[in-house]
């Protein structure tokens, strides 16, 4: 579907998260992340990746779990909560 465009302009990729450098730099518009970042065990490799291949002015949708304080190391190894995405959910005050 073009939405009222004369070709589509929209193209999704498949790909892992932390391994965008099949892309060039400035070569897209939006990232979105629906708890992906959550479940990479890279998140600065993402974090630069995504940085490098946004085009000026592009965007990141981060619609991942965040945490409100840090979570211990036991848990944090926990099979079951990594892959709820809860045990790679990053602390907010990382991000300041």
């Amino acid at each position: 579907e073009t939405f009222g465009y004369e070709k589509a302009n929209t193209e999704f990729v498949c790909s892992y998260i932390e391994q965008l450098d099949a892309f060039p730099d400035e070569s897209f518009d939006v990232v979105v992340s629906n708890c992906v970042v959550n479940l990479s065990p890279d998140k600065s490799a993402v974090l630069r990746g995504v940085y490098r291949v946004l085009k000026p002015g592009g965007e990141m949708y981060f619609s991942d779990m965040y945490r409100n304080q840090r979570m211990p190391k036991e848990l944090m190894s926990n099979e079951v909560l990594w892959g709820e995405g809860l045990a790679g959910a990053l602390y907010w005050n990382d991000f300041l």
